[in-house]
């Protein structure tokens, strides 16, 4: 878990740990990191390293929640001065074409758990955006993120193993496509 306290120092800290970690994955193995060589490549102290993670893979948490956090509130801020500016699917996976770098570790890692749980604490800004339009009742609420964030997440997951060969726009009209096709299709499982 990490406990990043809410002030610049401690912000700070945490980067550098992060963009030691990133440094050590160019020649290491995520297994073969130690603490160690996060202090030496980014000169933060092992007692600095502890007051904000408890270990490395809350490291690449912590920055996959705050590279969630920052497209979410980058997105709704959008919308603020503009609604009919972006459709979400174009806005999300253009976000991510270049701010991936998380995203491509964990997913090497098999880490799926971490992105789908970022993805899920900080759909809570949109939720929070759209309150007051939202129609879903309570009783399926649960069932609509599921259904929403498992989408979401593992065509981003799908999309980065395969390199991100398909550009924004050819994606979003391949998921387009599938949801037009499948919508009167039978569901097969």
């Amino acid at each position: 878990m990490y406990h990043i306290k809410d002030d610049k120092r401690a912000y700070k800290s945490s980067e550098l740990i992060f963009q030691g970690l990133f440094e050590c994955l160019k020649s290491k193995a995520f297994k073969e990191i130690t603490i160690s060589d996060i202090q030496r490549v980014s000169s933060v102290g092992r007692a600095t390293f502890y007051r904000n993670f408890d270990s490395l893979i809350d490291v690449l948490h912590w920055r996959c929640d705050l590279q969630y956090k920052t497209m979410m509130e980058e997105y709704t801020r959008l919308l603020h001065h503009d609604e009919s500016s972006t459709e979400f699917l174009r806005y999300f996976f253009g976000y991510w074409m270049f701010h991936s770098d998380v995203l491509e570790i964990l997913i090497n890692l098999g880490r799926y758990d971490i992105v789908y749980q970022s993805h899920y604490d900080n759909s809570k800004i949109l939720y929070e955006y759209f309150r007051d339009s939202f129609v879903i009742n309570q009783e399926t609420f649960e069932y609509y993120m599921a259904l929403r964030i498992g989408a979401f997440v593992n065509i981003l997951i799908t999309w980065i193993k395969n390199e991100k060969k398909e550009s924004v726009d050819r994606l979003v009209d391949i998921i387009e496509k599938l949801i037009t096709d499948l919508s009167g299709s039978p569901l097969i499982i």
